[in-house]
């Protein structure tokens, strides 16, 4: 228990605590663990400022507009794509995902940002809906479960934690 919190005369344990943090495939993420990550992006995206973010969560947060634009600056030169092009793919993503992880963790420190395994879902449009990949946008990930659906006129997400992201 922390100093703070130690009765008068009692000596107080002070020590480390060390976090692991376990990467699941979302969906296999528990109900409450899937809602404290949507809650936490949710925060991302609504708070839109670099100093009212960290100043509500601190240092490591960064607003979705920020890495959206970091991502967008990288990758927006066709002559010149420093995310997708070679050896950068890999290194690149990995941390803008950090950074995006790092900025969830910020707002709520209990969540780990998963990942989508969608070799299952390629795998299972192959095998049972004859490799339809017009089946695609009906996927359980682009759900109100998960992170909504999306109307194609508009390119915004018409349900779910992102309703009116646009896209």
């Amino acid at each position: 228990r922390s100093a703070a919190a130690a009765n008068e005369g009692e000596e107080a344990e002070v020590g480390m605590v060390f976090v692991r943090y376990v990467r699941r495939e979302v969906r296999a993420l528990t109900v409450s663990d899937r809602e404290a990550l949507f809650g936490a992006w949710e925060n991302i995206i609504r708070v839109k400022d670099l100093k009212t973010g960290q100043g509500l969560y601190g240092k490591n947060f960064l607003p979705m507009t920020r890495l959206m634009t970091l991502h967008n600056n990288l990758a927006g030169a066709k002559d010149c794509d420093h995310l997708h092009d070679g050896m950068g793919f890999l290194t690149s993503h990995v941390q803008i995902t950090r950074l995006l992880e790092a900025s969830l963790q910020a707002v709520d420190p209990t969540v780990s940002l998963p990942y989508w395994e969608y070799t299952i879902d390629v795998e299972d449009i192959v095998a049972n809906e004859n490799g339809n990949f017009q089946k695609w946008s009906q996927l359980e990930i682009f759900s109100d479960k998960f992170f909504g659906a999306t109307d194609l006129s508009t390119a915004t997400i018409k349900t779910g934690h992102f309703k009116d992201l646009s896209v």
